[in-house]
């Protein structure tokens, strides 16, 4: 097993991301030029201002949910591989995505690199929180805005990468590439530690 096309994919996404910030960046610029210039009318130009005020996040929202799939993914590969010869299946663990991948690769497969103690898996529950939130609950910390969202945990998380969080109610936008840098670092890590040790372990 390896992880390079893992690594690759996840390069490939950040590229996107960055070239997408660079031609956005460019476009409202030039908008901006051209309304000034009088050469486009303001009141004509409301919708492509208003595309560039968003489109950087939605793009980066959407990368990063791309990202995460492709990590279950590798997870769920590398338990497959694991579960061959093994009386216990994946799909016999409750549970279901990488919370059941790591710990049938922890405790079937014998590979202590994935257990939940690691520093990496620390952070990637702070990203599958984030993938659930922009997945099932609109982008946002606290849908009904109740709580005092700067005391969540994820909240600090966020900040400290650098993502925008707006509103009572907490909406994700990432507008830089940076949580996306750090998503592939952490979970390459962590999948390389994985696929390192059961390399070694069939070469015994």
């Amino acid at each position: 097993m390896s992880v390079k096309t893992y690594i690759s994919i996840c390069r490939s996404l950040v590229r996107l991301a960055e070239d997408n910030i660079k031609a956005i960046k460019q476009q409202d610029e030039q908008l901006t030029r051209d309304i000034l210039d009088e050469i486009r009318n303001f009141e004509e130009s409301t919708e492509d201002s208003i595309h560039f005020m968003h489109a950087d996040w939605i793009l980066q929202n959407a990368i990063f949910i791309s990202m995460y799939s492709h990590f279950e993914d590798k997870m769920w590969l590398t338990a497959y591989v694991l579960s061959e010869g093994k009386y216990l299946k994946i799909e016999d663990l409750n549970g279901n995505g990488i919370e059941n991948y790591r710990l049938y690769i922890e405790k079937i497969g014998e590979i202590q690199q994935a257990n939940e103690g690691v520093a990496e898996w620390g952070e990637i529950k702070h990203f599958r929180s984030i993938r659930n939130l922009l997945v099932h609950n609109g982008g946002m910390i606290d849908k009904e805005g109740t709580k005092d969202i700067e005391k969540e945990k994820l909240y600090k998380f966020l900040k400290d990468n650098d993502v925008i969080v707006a509103g009572r109610s907490g909406r994700i936008r990432i507008r830089n590439p940076k949580l996306l840098k750090r998503f592939m670092r952490t979970t390459s890590m962590f999948l390389e530690a994985i696929i390192n040790a059961y390399n070694k372990k069939i070469s015994n």
